[in-house]
C-alpha cells in the first residue's frame, strides 16, 4: 500500500559444522519467555524473531515489526526449514 511502512525480514543461517555445534548456539542465545515452534526440535519464537536449528546450522529470522504477516512468513520458513531436514 502506498505510504504504508516498509516490512522486512531478515534470516542469518549459520554453519556450526554438526547439529551438535548448532544446538549449542541455539541453547546459548536461547530468549527467556520464547515459544516453541510448530515444526518441534530446537526452536523458538521470542521478540519479533524466530531462533531453530536446521541440520547442523544455527538460524535466526528477526522482523522489522510483530505484525501477524510477518511471523506467519517467519513461522512458514522455519517449517520449511524443518522439513527440508527430515528430508536429509
Amino acid at each position: 500500500m502506498p505510504g504504508a511502512p516498509a516490512r522486512e525480514l531478515e534470516r542469518c543461517e549459520y554453519e556450526m559444522g554438526t547439529p551438535r555445534a548448532a544446538t549449542q548456539v541455539f541453547l546459548a542465545q536461547k530468549r527467556d519467555g520464547g515459544l516453541p515452534l510448530p515444526s518441534g526440535g530446537y526452536g523458538q519464537a521470542a521478540d519479533g524473531g524466530v531462533f531453530l536449528v536446521a541440520g547442523s546450522r544455527y538460524v535466526e529470522m528477526v522482523a522489522s515489526d510483530t505484525s501477524e504477516g510477518l511471523a506467519k512468513a517467519m513461522a512458514a520458513v522455519a517449517g520449511c526449514l524443518a522439513a527440508a531436514e527430515g528430508e536429509d
